[in-house]
């Protein structure tokens, strides 16, 4: 039965342990992860994208009473968000705005951005940065605040040269690959094919790497209703290289490494301990018992390694800059190039107010509107995901299907990337998982028309016309 990670809170009088982050995700990826930040060193979001999201995922909740924030250079912006927990509390550094019943000082000193003083401690989950209208966003440093004001010190994984495979991944491949495993987002997951039933994951290393404790998410934790949906590991084999145990005449033996560990079925990341730890350069990780799911898809959203003194991952910014590449150019073919990593508002005479769509070179999108019910009633809608390339065609521009959540509300839920904050997530009836297909194409007057080919079925809308949004 599927359940929800809880909390532990620390002993009273002991000293702050390090804050670990496994899941750094940015919608705006170009030379470098966002990992670098917490290494000392600079990272550049993609330079043409605006609207860029800097999304950090805690292990285990922390409590900040303040942040600071390090730009490399003065921004220009008449807005700047930080969202803890999703949507819980929203702050802005210009301070006109504030939600979640705190009160914070809030400077600005050339790059230094600085909101502190919180009149309470925020128990965070999961820390959010919105860069609103700004290009070439670089960041250099995020200082996480204790109560003496004193910054936490923060861990993220290593990354770790290598490649992963599987022997089931249900089609299409791109969209479902293991890669998946390593990009800090729930939107994607690895996900089997149902006809393959014995499913093995493979992780080839550069160089010979220790593994003591696996940190998972299992599951499709974009939502409580897509991990129910699909199956979740059960039992885990890995399989290591052959280790020399001995040697019968004269010759040595080897065995090769192996541990079963039981993983539980549960939203939010858990960690699985090794009775004995692994050596090896090549990881064969098999699923052989799972728990059942409405359909025979097996999922698992992330996956972490720890070798004893630290967490690691393979580095999959290669694999992420092809996925980016190869959206840049089908959009390109489609001539529309232009529009990737900017938004496009406004819409037709079926809108109330300004619409808004907003796709990312690395294949997620945010859409948001209003229309009439069949009642003539006002709705205000967002959804959120991701979308794949049927087509793309210079004269009927690209065919797109969208996959993602769905809300009725008038909450501004442009989190595109940050999937949902699974930790505490319980009976939310507020969204609905959708999938439907769209057409966008260039229309006169530097316009573009976003067509619903299915005919508003999950989407309530049939055309847009919308523009660039400056």
């Amino acid at each position: 039965m599927l359940y929800y990670a809880q909390p532990v809170p620390a002993k009273p009088g002991t000293k702050s342990a390090p804050v670990s982050i496994s899941m750094i995700y940015s919608n705006a990826i170009d030379k470098t992860l966002p990992y670098t930040i917490f290494n000392n060193k600079r990272w550049d979001a993609a330079p043409d994208a605006s609207y860029v999201k800097l999304h950090l995922y805690f292990d285990k909740p922390v409590k900040i009473h303040g942040l600071v924030l390090d730009t490399c250079k003065p921004l220009k912006f008449s807005h700047f968000w930080v969202f803890f927990n999703f949507n819980e509390i929203t702050l802005d550094v210009r301070k006109r705005y504030a939600s979640g019943r705190i009160d914070y000082k809030a400077t600005y000193d050339k790059n230094i951005i600085s909101l502190t003083n919180f009149s309470q401690s925020v128990e965070a989950r999961s820390l959010t940065f919105n860069f609103e209208k700004n290009k070439a966003v670089s960041v250099c440093g995020i200082r996480l605040l204790q109560r003496n004001g004193k910054p936490y010190d923060v861990v993220v994984p290593a990354l770790e040269p290598g490649t992963a495979d599987a022997t089931s991944t249900l089609a299409p491949a791109e969209d479902n690959s293991v890669y998946n495993l390593f990009d800090s987002r729930f939107e994607k997951s690895w996900n089997s094919d149902p006809n393959k039933k014995d499913a093995e994951l493979v992780f080839s290393f550069n160089r010979p790497v220790t593994i003591t404790k696996l940190r998972l998410w299992n599951g499709n934790q974009q939502s409580e209703k897509q991990c129910i949906a699909n199956a979740r590991a059960k039992i885990l084999v890995l399989l290591g290289d052959k280790k020399q145990v001995g040697s019968k005449n004269g010759k040595p033996v080897f065995k090769q490494q192996m541990r079963t560990i039981a993983a539980k079925d549960m939203l939010g990341s858990q960690v699985l301990t090794l009775d004995k730890p692994v050596v090896t350069k090549t990881l064969r990780l098999r699923i052989t018992q799972r728990f059942a799911g409405q359909n025979d898809i097996l999922s698992i959203s992330e996956l972490r390694f720890f070798n004893g003194k630290n967490w690691f991952m393979p580095d999959t910014l290669a694999r992420q800059q092809a996925l980016i590449s190869a959206y840049r150019k089908q959009f390109a073919s489609a001539r529309l190039a232009n529009i990737l990593n900017r938004g496009l508002i406004r819409g037709g005479s079926d809108d109330l107010e300004s619409s808004r769509l907003r796709l990312r070179a690395d294949g997620s999108f945010y859409l948001s509107g209003s229309n009439f019910d069949e009642s003539n009633t006002p709705i205000t809608f967002y959804a959120l995901g991701t979308y794949q390339v049927v087509s793309a065609d210079k004269k009927t521009g690209v065919k797109l299907k969208l996959s993602g959540l769905f809300y009725e509300t008038q909450l501004y839920g442009d989190c595109n990337g940050c999937g949902r904050d699974c930790n505490l997530v319980k009976g939310d009836d507020e969204y609905r998982v959708f999938t439907e297909t769209v057409q966008l194409s260039r229309a006169k007057r530097n316009r573009y028309k976003l067509h619903n080919l299915s005919k508003g079925q999950q989407l309530p809308f049939t055309n847009k016309i919308l523009r660039i949004e400056r």
